[in-house]
Parts: C-alpha cells; structure tokens; sequence
C-alpha cells in the first residue's frame, strides 16, 4: 500500500467509532478548530517498538495505548479533548530484523505484505476505540517508513480553567489529587 492508501484505510477504520462527522475538515495538510474564549491545550507523546512496547504486542493494544497515554496529558490538564493527530512508523519491506537487539525472541515483522493490511486495520481500530471514549476525533497525521514501528499521537484539548502542575496557580498544598487507573501502569 502507498501513503495515501494507509491514510484513507485508517481514516476508514477511526471514523467508525464516530457516528457523526466531526466538525474539522481532515483532508487538508492541517485542521483547524476555532477556539473562542478558552485556553487551548496541546500535548505529544510517542511509542517506539521494544521502548515503549514489545515487537509482539497486538497492534490493537499499540493503537489504544498510544491515545491513552497522550489524552492522559489533557486529562492531567483538567481539559477537555477536541481532537488529535497521529504519525505513524512502519517499517520498510526490506528491512531486516537480523541485527534486532533481540533477534534471539520471535518477533512480528510488521512489514511483511500478508500482515502489514492487518496490522494497520487492528492498530487504527484501537486508536479509534480508545479516541472514540473521549469523543476525539483523529484530525490527521503523518505516514513514514522507517526502521521499526512507531507512533507519535498529539492531542489537542480545551478548557475554561485548565489546571497547572507548575508555576503560581499550579497544584497547592491541600489540594484534592485524583487520579484514574493504577498509578505506574
């Protein structure tokens, strides 16, 4: 599959998780949301293979952990999320695992052509399914070639009043700290 062909069947699979369409247009090299008296808040995250997750990991389990991890930024925020951005690494079809710092385990090459379809539907689909729990639509991305698998997913969120780690309205002493989840997973 070529670039754009990635594109239109991860825009397929996400945008089932939304009923609607969105409100922002996606087929532009950026999208644009209007933002009228809030605060706009943006973060990044990103998930390298064998960093952040095992080669063998369930590409539906990659895709949903890569939004949870970055919409818990705006969630620490107290913001609420709009939409986000992915940017995805495939590897090259030719690129060989034999110098893989752990060629001894087996390892999923994402790149062969009979998984590599399979592979992006499953991983769209739990990037759709964890974005589609926080009503935030994917807004556009970037697709690459590289030597392993990769993702950067940027969020982006609003809110009237957001709340701040750090600096002079940042958290206080006495302040009620929720968390949701287990803390370290």
């Amino acid at each position: 599959m070529d670039e754009f062909q990635i594109i239109q069947l991860i825009r397929e699979v996400t945008s089932s998780y939304f009923p609607q369409p969105h409100p922002f247009p996606t087929d532009d090299d950026a999208a644009q949301i209007a933002a009228i008296n809030h605060q706009a808040i943006i973060s990044v995250d990103a998930l390298e293979e064998d960093i952040h997750f095992p080669a063998e990991a369930s590409p539906f389990l990659i895709g949903y952990r890569a939004v949870a991890v970055a919409v818990s930024d705006l969630a620490a925020m107290g913001a609420r999320p709009r939409g986000c951005f992915l940017s995805l690494s495939l590897p090259h079809k030719n690129h060989s695992h034999k110098n893989h710092p752990h060629k001894n385990r087996p390892h999923k090459n994402h790149s062969d052509k009979n998984c590599k379809n399979d592979f992006i539907k499953d991983l769209a689909a739990g990037f759709g399914l964890a974005a589609s729990r926080v009503a935030m639509p994917l807004l556009g991305g970037n697709i690459i070639q590289g030597k392993s698998c990769g993702l950067s997913v940027t969020v982006i969120g609003d809110g009237n009043q957001c709340l701040g780690r750090r600096g002079a309205k940042g958290i206080q002493v006495g302040d009620a700290i929720y968390v949701s989840g287990f803390l370290g997973d």
